[in-house]
């Protein structure tokens, strides 16, 4: 979905940005979104602050002590394996390739 945005910019960079626009054969508007969305990509999307989902985020995902799911699940796996940096073999038995538990 599109939605229309009101942008202050200094007149001699919107002169610019039109003519690169048009060497490219493109609208302005279509430059802004090319490179809005090239410099947003990958970026983690948060949610606003204050928001509903803002503090519901992690509420689900963590115990009384604050530790998240995953901290809980790898050190089980230490202690029950006893493997060091977070990586649990799934196998105990020799094994030419171990598989380690992606959690």
């Amino acid at each position: 979905m599109k939605k229309k945005l009101t942008l202050v910019i200094d007149d001699e960079v919107i002169d610019r940005a039109k003519r690169l626009a048009r060497s490219r054969g493109e609208s302005l508007s279509e430059l802004v979104e090319t490179y809005l969305a090239d410099q947003t990509e990958g970026e983690d999307w948060t949610p606003p602050p204050k928001s509903v989902l803002a503090r519901l985020t992690g509420a689900l995902m963590t115990d009384a002590s604050g530790r998240s799911d995953d901290d809980r699940l790898e050190q089980a796996l230490r202690e029950k394996y006893g493997c060091g940096s977070g990586q649990a073999r799934v196998n105990q038995k020799p094994n030419p390739k171990p598989r380690l538990t992606p959690h």
